[in-house]
């Protein structure tokens, strides 16, 4: 997932994983974590934030390592569903990167963290993250369309769509180091934004 910076063109009591301010995991329901999300129904505006992080370069592509920032509070999806972070200073998601994280400002939404989390959840669960057909990336995107109605730009997750297209590029890029997630063999990015493209915050343009 690689490319130019960005250009800026119902709820159960599942539980869920996030971390507190001192970067520690927590389990609790969504009401719990959403402590952690904001203040629900707010009609302040959110800055929204995408940080990005290299995994992999390669001639003319490369792979990243994305997640985002609503009023500071970072939210990201992995193998425990989707995590939220309120760390001093770091981003909990990106601790592991060899590089240190891009931070870019894509706007301002009128729907907050918990709004995020409540319409996101229900397609992001635990145990359904594939690191190819349904990653960070493909959260990203889905909560950029939800909060601003914009995209992640493809050229930041290229490297995924290519390596779903083309087996063999997955098992070069990945060493055979890769195994389909049943839970997220029906996936379907497109189908999701256009089932939620009635359902997003309102949302106001960067400026």
């Amino acid at each position: 997932t690689s490319g130019p910076a960005p250009t800026p063109p119902l709820l159960s009591a599942m539980p869920m994983l996030c971390r507190n301010r001192a970067g520690k995991v927590l389990e609790g329901s969504a009401d719990q974590v959403s402590r952690h999300a904001g203040s629900p129904k707010t009609k302040r505006r959110h800055r929204v934030q995408l940080a990005l992080s290299p995994l992999l370069v390669l001639p003319g592509a490369r792979a990243f390592h994305t997640s985002i920032l609503v009023s500071g509070v970072e939210f990201w999806f992995s193998e425990g569903g989707i995590l939220v972070g309120q760390s001093e200073g770091e981003l909990a998601s990106h601790d592991r990167c060899s590089r240190e994280p891009t931070i870019v400002d894509v706007g301002f939404s009128f729907a907050d963290g918990q709004e995020l989390l409540e319409a996101l959840m229900p397609h992001f669960r635990r145990g359904s993250y594939d690191l190819l057909r349904k990653n960070c990336n493909a959260f990203s995107d889905t909560a950029l369309w939800y909060l601003l109605g914009r995209r992640l730009h493809t050229g930041y997750f290229m490297l995924d769509r290519l390596a779903v297209s083309y087996p063999s590029v997955a098992r070069a890029l990945l060493k055979g180091n890769y195994q389909l997630n049943p839970r997220a063999a029906t996936f379907d990015l497109e189908a999701l934004v256009r089932a939620l493209a009635g359902h997003r915050g309102c949302a106001e343009d960067a400026v």
